[in-house]
C-alpha cells in the first residue's frame, strides 16, 4: 500500500452523479490463493445516444479523486474507512461529499464476506461499461482499462461506524 496522489475533483460529486453510477460487487482470490473483495464503480452506457468519452473520464476521474484512488501505475492507496456495513445496509463513502452511495441489498453474501474481510478493493473505471454487460464483458473491460491505465484503485476499510450523511441509490 501507499500513500495516494491526490487527484483534484474536476466536476462536484452530485447526488445525481452517484446514483448513476453501476455497481459491481465479487469476490476474487490471487495467485496465492488469498481472498479478496473488489467493487468496481463504473459510468453507465447510454440506451438513449452517444455520450461524450471526455465527459465521461471527467466525471469518474471525479470520482476517483472523492475516493482517494489513484492509477496502478502509482500503487495502492488505503483509502481509509470508506465502506460502512450496518442492518440498515452497506455504503461507499466520497470525501467533502454530502452523500453516498447506498450499495444494493442483493449483494448480502459481499456484505458479509467484506466484515470478515475487513477490506474492500475500490477500482474506479473511467470508460462506460453497459449495466448488463456480463462476466465476461466486464473482464474485457477491466483487462482493456488496465492496460490503458483507465482504471484507478484504492484499497478501503471496512467499518460499522454509522454514516452521518445523506444516501443516494442507483435506481433499477
Amino acid at each position: 500500500m501507499t500513500t495516494a496522489t491526490t487527484l483534484v475533483p474536476l466536476t462536484a460529486l452530485s447526488a445525481g452523479l452517484i446514483a448513476s453510477l453501476d455497481v459491481r460487487t465479487w469476490l476474487d482470490h490471487t495467485r496465492d490463493n488469498r481472498v479478496f473483495s473488489p467493487l468496481l464503480l463504473s459510468y453507465p452506457a447510454t440506451r438513449f445516444g452517444p455520450v461524450d468519452p471526455a465527459e465521461v473520464e471527467q466525471q469518474m476521474l471525479s470520482v476517483a479523486a472523492a475516493l482517494d484512488a489513484a492509477p496502478a501505475s502509482s500503487g495502492l492507496p488505503d483509502v481509509g474507512e470508506r465502506v460502512t456495513v450496518r442492518s440498515g445496509g452497506m455504503m461507499l463513502h466520497f470525501n467533502d461529499c454530502p452523500y453516498a452511495l447506498r450499495l444494493p441489498q442483493c449483494h448480502s453474501q459481499w456484505a458479509a464476506a467484506i466484515q470478515g474481510l475487513g477490506r474492500v478493493l475500490v477500482i474506479v473505471g473511467l470508460d462506460e461499461l453497459s449495466s448488463t454487460a456480463t462476466r465476461d464483458e466486464v473482464d474485457e473491460y477491466l483487462e482493456a482499462a488496465a492496460n490503458g491505465d483507465r482504471l484507478y484503485f484504492g484499497l478501503a476499510t471496512v467499518t460499522d461506524k454509522p454514516y452521518r450523511g445523506r444516501s443516494t441509490q442507483r435506481l433499477p
